[in-house]
């Protein structure tokens, strides 16, 4: 299994996943729209993207986006893992756990204090993953959102 960074030249491949895991959540934008996200992704610092793929040289078939914040409670860098797919044809090869695994190790070796989620309270796969990867919820703090 072949984990690395995500390129620019990625986004021909990124933009068909990033469509499927915008499908899981019932949320529909239009291809080009998608795309000029990814791309600006892609170039913005300090975004992290991993792709992952069965084989070196093979298709893209999963990807994770982190993007890194402060926290002042823990007096330094906190990742917030965003998005995480894996394509419905591949999951349950260990795709899903690489990624996180490789943000972790890197989350390590930056100095991260913390990498954070959240997932839909009905996504069980994704929630059986994350707590055999150490992850635990937060019984202390509410998570609020405001559209604007």
């Amino acid at each position: 299994m072949l984990i690395r960074r995500a390129r620019a030249t990625d986004i021909t491949a990124l933009v068909p996943l990033v469509e499927q895991y915008l499908a899981f959540y019932d949320v529909k934008h239009s291809r080009a729209r998608v795309s000029r996200f990814i791309l600006q992704k892609l170039r913005a610092k300090p975004v992290h993207v991993w792709v992952g793929a069965q084989s070196p040289g093979g298709a893209l078939e999963g990807f994770v986006q982190v993007y890194p914040t402060w926290s002042t409670l823990r007096l330094g860098t906190a990742w917030i893992l965003n998005d995480l797919f894996v394509e419905k044809r591949v999951r349950g090869s260990g795709m899903g756990r690489a990624l996180i695994e490789r943000v972790i190790e890197e989350a390590q070796r930056s100095g991260t204090k913390t990498v954070e989620l959240t997932t839909a309270v009905t996504n069980a796969p994704a929630r059986a993953l994350y707590e055999s990867l150490g992850f635990t919820t937060d019984s202390g703090f509410l998570v609020y959102s405001h559209p604007v």
